[in-house]
């Protein structure tokens, strides 16, 4: 077997190991992982959004998409917006914008 041919079965016997060992997690009574409705806010803000503040370059880069999100109403912890975006394929990015304080 060629070396390339070794390296893709001890991966393939890696991996499902480890999908086995997940599988087992809940078997043996683990709890669940935590669920963003169990700490629901405490307070929701209902006042104006503040403008955006952009203060890096990498910030400026999604500007279009950071002022969008924050004229529309807070969906995390009360005053929070969380934008998502995607490039296409397997491409995702996002950001959290205070909308009390535009950062």
């Amino acid at each position: 077997m060629r070396r390339g041919g070794w390296i893709s079965a001890i991966t393939f016997v890696l991996i499902g190991t480890f999908l086995a060992a997940g599988a087992g997690a809940q078997t043996i009574g683990w709890p669940p992982p935590p669920k963003f409705e169990d700490f629901p806010a405490t307070e929701q803000w209902s006042g104006k959004s503040a403008a955006v503040k952009l203060t890096s370059r990498s910030e400026t880069m999604f500007r279009t998409r950071l002022t969008e999100a924050s004229l529309e109403k807070p969906n995390f912890a009360g005053h929070y917006r969380f934008a998502f975006w995607g490039c296409g394929s397997n491409c995702a990015a996002g950001a959290i914008v205070d909308l009390e304080t535009g950062t």
